[in-house]
């Protein structure tokens, strides 16, 4: 076992763990890197001796130090904790929005974008952004893959948000919901306002 700090402590250390896991994996590179959400969370970019190139996020808000590290990779797989409009949420639990990471993955010029780490809200399918690319696709529990297949995993989005139509329907309204009870907050704030 290989802590991830132990990839980022002295040369020396590095050098010698990380050696290990080059050679032990086949792979080319493999590199840590701090994303934003506490401390010793790391992403993860690993390229492969043969070129291709997978980038985990792990737990994290959109990064740019993921993003600059994981340029031009083949999957990238990032967590999507929250859908888009909980932002106040995301900033507090330091977790990324849908449509968040989708862009991470659109400026990382990421081949095909995996979203993962749902929250429990969707127990199901998670309530994606209009217009998804047809390089996004979601992971689900136990989900297995080969990078060959990837490309096909995306094509699968017309046939669950068919099959899931009820819980898609029901996500949306309580996004309803919570933007109603959001513009009566406000309201009443700007009725306080107003009265001083």
């Amino acid at each position: 076992f290989i802590e991830n700090g132990d990839l980022t402590n002295s040369a020396e250390e590095r050098s010698r763990h990380e050696e290990t896991l080059l050679n032990k994996l086949s792979l080319k590179k493999f590199e840590t890197v701090p994303v934003r959400h506490c401390s010793n969370a790391y992403g993860l970019v690993v390229t492969h001796q043969e070129g291709w190139k997978i980038v985990y996020s792990g737990d994290t808000m959109p990064c740019d130090a993921l993003v600059t590290a994981g340029q031009d990779a083949d999957l990238l797989l990032h967590e999507a904790t929250l859908e888009d409009g909980m932002d106040e949420e995301a900033v507090i639990k330091k977790h990324s929005m849908m449509s968040q990471a989708i862009d991470v993955g659109e400026r990382m010029n990421a081949r095909f974008i995996i979203l993962t780490h749902f929250s429990q809200r969707y127990p199901k399918m998670p309530l994606l952004p209009d217009g998804v690319s047809g390089k996004v696709g979601i992971a689900f529990d136990f989900m297995r893959f080969s990078l060959s297949e990837v490309s096909m995993l995306p094509r699968f989005m017309p046939t669950l948000k068919h099959l899931f139509a009820e819980n898609i329907q029901e996500l949306q309204e309580n996004k309803m919901k919570r933007a109603e009870k959001e513009f009566f907050r406000l309201n009443e704030l700007i009725g306080d306002v107003q009265a001083r």
